[in-house]
This record gives C-alpha cells, sequence and structure tokens, in this order.
C-alpha cells in the first residue's frame, strides 16, 4: 500500500503506532519497514523482551498479524486500496513494460562489446533463415501450443500486484512479453507465407514424383 501517494492512510498511524521502535512510523519511503512497524504495535509485544520481539520478526506470529492488518486497511480504507491496484500498481506495470520496449530501440547504445553484437546478430539472422524455412517448407511455424506464452505473460502480471513492479521484479513479464513479440513476427512470417499461394516445399515434391 506504500506505494499510494496518501499513505499511510487516515489515522494509521495512530493505529500502528511503533515510533518508540522505529521513529519513522508508517513510511512510504521504506516499504519493508512497514509490516515491521505494525509488528511492533502489535499490543502483546508490549509486554515481551525486546529480544524476543526481534526474533518473531517475519516468523508465523508476525505473518498473522501483518496479514490481519491488511485487511484491516482493506475494511477501512477501500477507496485507497482500490485506487492503489486500479491505478498506481497499473501504472508501476505499465512503466515497466514501456521501458521494456523502448529497450529493444536502444540496443545499439547498449554498454558492451562491439563483437557481442555481431554475434547476437549472427544468431538472429540464423533464427530468421531458420523460420523463414519452416515458413516456406510447411507453412506451420506458430502452434496452438506456443499460446502458454501469453497466456504466462498474462499470469505473470499477477504477482506484481501482489507486491510492486520494480525492475527485478519485472523480469519474467518483460521476458515474456519479448517472447510474444517474438511469436507475433513469426505469425506474421506464416500469414505472409499462405498469402504468396506458393505450394509447400514438401507436398509438391510430392507431386512431382
Amino acid at each position: 500500500m506504500s506505494v499510494h501517494p496518501d499513505w499511510p492512510f487516515g489515522d494509521l498511524q495512530q493505529v500502528y503506532d511503533c515510533t518508540k521502535y522505529l521513529p519513522q512510523g508508517l513510511d512510504r519511503n521504506n516499504p519493508d519497514a512497514n509490516g515491521q512497524c505494525v509488528w511492533w504495535a502489535y499490543p502483546p509485544n508490549a509486554k515481551r523482551p525486546f529480544y524476543d520481539v526481534a526474533r518473531g520478526t517475519y516468523g508465523g506470529e508476525y505473518e498473522r498479524v501483518v496479514r490481519r492488518a491488511y485487511f484491516y486497511v482493506l475494511t477501512h480504507y477501500p477507496r485507497q486500496v482500490f485506487e492503489t491496484y486500479a491505478f498506481v500498481k497499473s501504472g508501476l506495470i505499465a512503466k515497466q513494460i514501456e521501458a521494456a520496449w523502448k529497450a529493444l530501440f536502444e540496443l545499439a547504445r547498449a554498454p558492451v562489446a562491439k563483437s557481442l553484437f555481431v554475434i547476437a546478430a549472427a544468431q538472429l539472422l540464423l533464427f530468421a533463415t531458420f523460420a523463414a524455412t519452416v515458413a516456406v517448407a510447411d507453412r506451420t511455424i506458430i502452434e496452438w501450443q506456443m499460446a502458454v506464452f501469453p497466456v504466462s505473460f498474462v499470469l505473470s502480471l499477477a504477482p506484481l500486484y501482489v507486491a510492486m513492479a520494480t525492475a527485478p521484479t519485472t523480469l519474467d513479464t518483460v521476458f515474456l512479453m519479448y517472447a510474444c513479440i517474438v511469436l507475433a513476427l513469426l505469425m506474421l512470417l506464416q500469414l505472409c507465407a499462405k498469402r504468396l499461394g506458393l505450394p509447400p516445399l514438401g507436398r509438391a515434391e510430392g507431386q512431382g514424383r
């Protein structure tokens, strides 16, 4: 919730008052500390030794306390929670995807050895030649099983709503997006091969016999 510009919402700073141990309290700048704040503000911890409370951080009871806090925020500030998921987190995801898309057009300025570009270009040419050969040979490059890539791309968005979208957390999403782009290009190549009206190579040889 800390990605929302109004965090902490309403009176949450007083409901989870941990300033005795964490002076900043609930904070936008350090998201991980918010769970710790909720834990230190947990009433039973006030009677426990300091080191016992510290050792309990990220334990089973800690998880239950933070989970209850999540639903407390959800039920007391539903509008802000909705805005967090529908607008703020969606915007963060879109920002990362847009950055990954723009990165494709900045590869020439990547800080890597030029020999790597030669190797990458050779691999790309080999792949394109293979795809074109398959398209002409039997006109089938894309099979229905390859739908696993766009489906996986959509599913990879779910964890970004649970947590948040950053460059490290979107690596799998970006990879799947690139895979979908390649699939789209291959599908276009397949359609072009069919539109040309040329008989598949294997079928032409069979008819010649």
